[in-house]
Formats: structure tokens, C-alpha cells, sequence
């Protein structure tokens, strides 16, 4: 009887300990794959060159990419009628937490995304980020804070949200990208769990024993834009990395963004 028991008992925690990346990895991939036919990067054959976690031996990231589009909330956020979809990876799920590393404070991965967005103005009249070949670094910025603010923070229940930023380096890279580099303040992932919210479904919940004493505490980020114009579709196209730790930064570009391991 006590060995049936011990037998029960290991059962139930490795269900619940491997239950909540096996329910992101089947809701994202089924969620991801509908997104992605959808678009701007299928619509107009933008070409990309990134790498999900499993690119790597280790436990660094989420093992696939995944895709979300949000014209209509970005479109009321910037003022500018545009479509937009976002490809994006965060840390992964390691053993024994059941939450992405994007909540714990010890993990280098910690508060950590990276990805790309394509933008297409509904007016070909005008180029999301550029005009007459020049950046327009401040409107570029508005797409990774309202990636942060109304599709990450809000949605994890952060009510008091603070967002500013500083540009503290531009230049452009030997494969035509425009790279901006800035100190971006605002609230960090880790935060208390408090009931079962939908974002949730992807990044696991809360671990218990690393919760904060304070949720979404302000904190620093380094942030990563790499910009370029697709001229022939209008299309702008926008690689980026967003994290708390500067080698993760650096890390990140090497092994998972093709495009610049040679920039």
C-alpha cells in the first residue's frame, strides 16, 4: 500500500510539473500556426532569419517561434493605419518550475524577448519608420512599446505601467540594417500570482517559491532594434531583442538572429 502510494504521488507532481509546458507547446502551436498564415510576413514574402530554442543544447528559449497579429490595436495605438504581425520567443520551461523563465528573477532569460515585427501602412503613400530613407527612430520605438505595454504587461494584469526610453546608439550594419540600441524603463515580468489569466496558457503560471514581494517592479531593460525598409512591398521589417541582462542581449544575437551574426 505504501509503495502504490509513493507510486500515486510521483505521478501527480511529474503531471503537474510537465503539465504546463506540454499545454503552451499544443495552445501556441495551434494559436501560432493560425497567425502566421495571416501575416504581413507570409502576405508579402518577407524574408526572415530566426531561430527558436531548439537551435541550441541548452535551456535557453521557448523551442519554436510564434506569430500574433494585432493591426487594429496597433493602428489605434500609433495613429497610423498600418497591419501588424509580431514573431516573438521567450524563455523556456526548465525543470522544476512550471513557468517560462520570463518570471524568474535568477534566470539570465529573465524579463527576456526577441523576434521581429513587419509593419505595413495602409497608405503606401507613407513608410512606417522611415521617410526618404531616413529613420524615424521615435516612431519605430512605438511598435516594441506596444508590444510590452498592452500585449505583455496589461495582459499579465500590470495596472500601473511605466514605459520611457533613452537611444544611446544608431548606426547601420554591413547587410543594410539600421541598428538602435536604448536603456528602456519600465516593469518587470515577476510578479504574484493571483488566479488564472489567458496569457497564462503560454507562459505557465507564477512559480510559488519565486514570487516577488512586489509585482512588476520597474526595472531597466537594454533593448535591440535592427530596421530596415523592404521598398518593393513597403513593407518594414524590424528585428529585436528586449531583456534585463546585456550578455543575454549579445547571446541572443549570435545564435538566434541569422541575419546579424555577421554585422
Amino acid at each position: 500500500m505504501k509503495k502504490k502510494k509513493i507510486i500515486i504521488i510521483t505521478i501527480f507532481i511529474i503531471l503537474i510539473l510537465f503539465f504546463y509546458p506540454l499545454r503552451s507547446y499544443l495552445v501556441m502551436g495551434v494559436y501560432s500556426t493560425i497567425h502566421k498564415k495571416d501575416s504581413v510576413f507570409e502576405k508579402y514574402d518577407v524574408p526572415i532569419q530566426l531561430k527558436g530554442g531548439l537551435a541550441t543544447l541548452k535551456s535557453d528559449y521557448y523551442p519554436f517561434i510564434m506569430y500574433f497579429n494585432d493591426s487594429k490595436g496597433f493602428s489605434r495605438f500609433s495613429h497610423i493605419d498600418s497591419e501588424l504581425s509580431i514573431i516573438y520567443n521567450f524563455g523556456s520551461f526548465n525543470f522544476p518550475y512550471i513557468s517560462s523563465s520570463l518570471f524568474n528573477e535568477n534566470s539570465p532569460y529573465y524579463s527576456t524577448f526577441y523576434g521581429a515585427y513587419a509593419l505595413k501602412p495602409k497608405n503606401d503613400n507613407i513608410s512606417f519608420g522611415f521617410n526618404d530613407g531616413e529613420l524615424i527612430e521615435d516612431q519605430l520605438v512605438l511598435v516594441p512599446e506596444y508590444d510590452l505595454t498592452k500585449l505583455v504587461l496589461r495582459d499579465l494584469g500590470c495596472e500601473n505601467i511605466e514605459f520611457s526610453y533613452e537611444i544611446i546608439d544608431s548606426t547601420k550594419s554591413m547587410n543594410g540594417f539600421y541598428i538602435i540600441d536604448a536603456i528602456i524603463t519600465t516593469n518587470s515580468m515577476a510578479h504574484k500570482y493571483e488566479g488564472f489569466i489567458r496569457n497564462y496558457l503560454q507562459y505557465g503560471r507564477p512559480f510559488l517559491w519565486l514570487q516577488p514581494e512586489n509585482s512588476f517592479e520597474q526595472a531597466t531593460y537594454y533593448g535591440r532594434i535592427y530596421a530596415s525598409l523592404i521598398s518593393e512591398s513597403n513593407v518594414t521589417l524590424c528585428y529585436y531583442i528586449i531583456t534585463q541582462n546585456l550578455e543575454t542581449l549579445e547571446e541572443c544575437e549570435a545564435k538566434f538572429l541569422g541575419e546579424f551574426n555577421n554585422k
